[in-house]
């Protein structure tokens, strides 16, 4: 139906205007026109891998023609669970990452093209399902510290609800190759590696076990040396002091306690002297003897 002003002038008639109204298209997911249905995606062979603990890198393939975006649907429930629009990409879009994804969870995604007709939004099919389960945390803070010439205490933090044990890996390097030298429990988040050669450099590093999760990614590394320990100590008695010397044996060391006992069993320390000393004079007089 038309419907205007019609104006007349000797023989002329001129049309001012016109009721007819454009087509809209069809609202949100009411469907495509035959026209616009060609050219949005229904292939897409979507895959999800988990990159990190809290990753997932999605990619797929762009057959679609003219296309102003893609959304991205994603489910914490699996497969079957409920989707929810989590992010819209722009035209030509193959590839998203999942930062907000949860460690030691599933997640699956679906994709789907979009188009603007007018002032309506059409979509294309969704794309297959893709799911990904993030690794555990791995464990943190791992702290190696020389307790004696030949000991390492190693102690690191948990951060995995899930984990079935610890296992604690030794190099001569930051750079590996890694050797496993212990497995701890759930619970154990300490070790002490003994039988360590003096002032010979060695790294940890603590990787989480879950039978539900598989292994973690390994946690930051900790290198140390246990030093040499002095030798040849003695000591010399003086008029107002005894006087201490031994031989220093170790390139990192960072300092010397001196320790005293009065009865040769129980000792407390007198003082902290500086690397590379080998002397220090306790003000121990003969009438404190």
């Amino acid at each position: 139906m038309r419907c205007g002003i019609v104006l007349a002038l000797v023989g002329v008639t001129v049309l001012l205007g016109s009721c007819d109204k454009p087509p809209l298209a069809p609202d949100g997911d009411e469907g495509l026109t035959s026209v616009n249905a060609a050219v949005l995606s229904t292939s897409y062979n979507l895959t999800a891998s988990a990159t990190a603990p809290t990753a997932i890198a999605l990619a797929w393939e762009d057959n679609s023609a003219h296309e102003d975006g893609f959304e991205i649907h994603r489910s914490t429930t699996g497969a079957t669970g409920t989707f929810g629009h989590y992010a819209t990409l722009g035209a030509n879009a193959t590839t998203f990452t999942d930062w907000g994804a949860t460690p030691s969870t599933l997640s699956c995604y679906r994709v789907r093209a979009f188009r603007y007709v007018g002032r309506k939004t059409m979509f294309g099919d969704f794309s297959n399902i893709a799911c990904a389960k993030t690794p555990a945390l791995p464990p943190s803070n791992v702290n190696a510290i020389p307790v004696s010439s030949t000991e390492i205490r190693i102690s690191w933090t948990d951060n995995g609800p899930t984990d079935d044990s610890f296992r604690v890996e030794r190099s001569a390097t930051n750079g590996g190759p890694w050797e496993a030298v212990a497995t701890t429990s759930p619970s154990q988040t300490t070790y002490s590696d003994a039988n360590r050669t003096g002032d010979q450099q060695v790294c940890y590093r603590v990787i989480a076990v879950s039978s539900e999760d598989g292994d973690s990614g390994p946690s930051n590394i900790d290198c140390t040396a246990p030093p040499l320990g002095p030798t040849s100590l003695v000591a010399t008695p003086t008029a107002r002091s005894i006087d201490l010397t031994w031989k220093n044996n170790s390139t990192v060391a960072e300092g010397y306690e001196v320790q005293r006992s009065d009865d040769g069993f129980v000792f407390w320390t007198i003082a902290w002297v500086s690397a590379n000393t080998e002397y220090y004079g306790d003000p121990w007089t003969a009438s404190n003897r």
